[in-house]
């Protein structure tokens, strides 16, 4: 029997392998998928990139990109206008729910929405002005290409789906649309693979016994490193020994700030690890002391901070040193790490003068807290009931 709701999760970004931008995909299709099956009513399905020899799950269609390029991307649409579309048809006496992580090149849902009749949910960030926060430099024609196909899907949309309440007003503002039709979702950790666990400092090259600080993530202008560079460096100046501070991952302002912690003297103390594996991100987290996340101003003026790296290092229940603001508020109220004023050197310079203070896990409350608000299995939950919503909403 043709189930009545057919719930479909559409994103050009692979739920398999370690892209790096794919932590999403890798925690909310199978949590999506669990949560259908226990529904009767619901069947689950998924249309996401993936290179043809990657072995996807049985519930995932696979549409191949060919690499990263417009005319790959356009290629892309063309494919998943076909195989969404044949779906659609096929299931064409169901309800249907199509959740569609947004991408610049995301034409195809739209184009699809004037020839069936389908619920749309849509998870977007500030798309624009991000544009100017990865150095991307689009043409005009392409620019207002970009403005005009978000627009138009966010007005088709039952629901948008942002992950901080800065984004929503960015996009109430940008297109007028009604506040009711919003949903803050702040992002997931795959709390199975995120977990406390021994792991030794001394294979980063930092004496077991020395204070270690992790960052992990992208690094680029808005990454905050400086700020903790110049920290560290003010502490060494004044005959105090630095922490040691182990940074995972890549980015556009990697070599820039590689130059500064030698311009600064702290290289002995700064450890680079480049772009690592899951499996070492989360033994890197476990070695450490505290994690940082000292994003700087221009970050919560802009985006507000949802950052997935928070509720990894919580789902391992490790201590956050962060920038203050509104979206970090939580973290003091928990006790579950210190705020610090963003892009002030003097204040993260006596921040870090207190890193024994937390050197202890926290006691599984950290942990806790990545269970009870930010594991994906809740936030599979709230969208199928998003989802579900809109059907009713419908029939009303």
């Amino acid at each position: 029997m043709t189930p009545r709701v057919r719930f479909i999760y559409v994103s050009l970004i692979p739920p398999v392998g370690q892209s790096g931008q794919n932590s999403f995909e890798l925690g909310i299709v199978p949590a999506l998928d669990e949560v259908c099956t226990e529904r009767p009513e619901v069947d689950f399905t998924a249309f996401c990139s993936c290179r043809e020899s990657d072995e996807a799950a049985a519930n995932v269609h696979v549409v191949p990109l060919h690499g990263k390029s417009n005319k790959n991307y356009m290629a892309f649409q063309w494919r998943l206008l076909l195989a969404l579309g044949k779906d659609l048809w096929k299931h064409r006496r169901s309800e249907r729910v199509v959740f569609l992580r947004y991408h610049d090149s995301m034409i195809a849902p739209l184009v699809l929405g004037f020839f069936f009749n389908f619920q749309l949910l849509i998870r977007t960030g500030p798309v624009l002005p991000n544009l100017k926060v990865y150095d991307k430099t689009p043409g005009y024609f392409v620019y207002h290409t970009i403005r005009i196909s978000l627009g138009l899907l966010i007005r088709r949309a039952s629901k948008t789906i942002t992950v901080t309440e800065q984004i929503k007003q960015w996009v109430i503002k940008e297109y007028g649309t009604p506040e009711a039709k919003f949903e803050i979702l702040p992002n997931a950790v795959d709390t199975n693979s995120f977990r406390p666990r021994k792991c030794e400092r001394s294979e980063w090259g930092v004496p077991q016994n020395d204070p270690l600080m992790v960052f992990v993530g992208l690094i680029y202008n808005d990454s905050g490193l400086d700020t903790v560079l110049h920290a560290m460096a003010n502490l060494h100046r004044t005959g105090s020994t630095p922490p040691h501070f182990l940074i995972l991952g890549d980015g556009p302002s990697l070599q820039k700030l590689v130059g500064l912690s030698k311009e600064l003297g702290i290289e002995q103390y700064a450890h680079w690890a480049g772009f690592q594996s899951r499996d070492r991100v989360i033994a890197a987290i476990n070695a450490s002391d505290i994690c940082l996340a000292p994003f700087p101003r221009r970050v919560f003026e802009v985006t507000g901070s949802s950052s997935l790296k928070l509720f990894e290092y919580l789902a391992c229940d490790r201590p956050i040193f962060a920038s203050r603001a509104d979206d970090h508020a939580f973290i003091e109220r928990e006790s579950l790490g210190q705020l610090v004023e963003p892009e002030n050197t003097e204040a993260w310079a006596t921040a870090l003068t207190s890193i024994g203070d937390w050197s202890q896990s926290l006691d599984g409350r950290g942990r806790q807290f990545a269970l009870n608000h930010h594991s994906y299995a809740a936030a599979a939950s709230r969208i199928i009931a998003m989802g579900m919503e809109s059907i009713k909403a419908k029939r009303r």
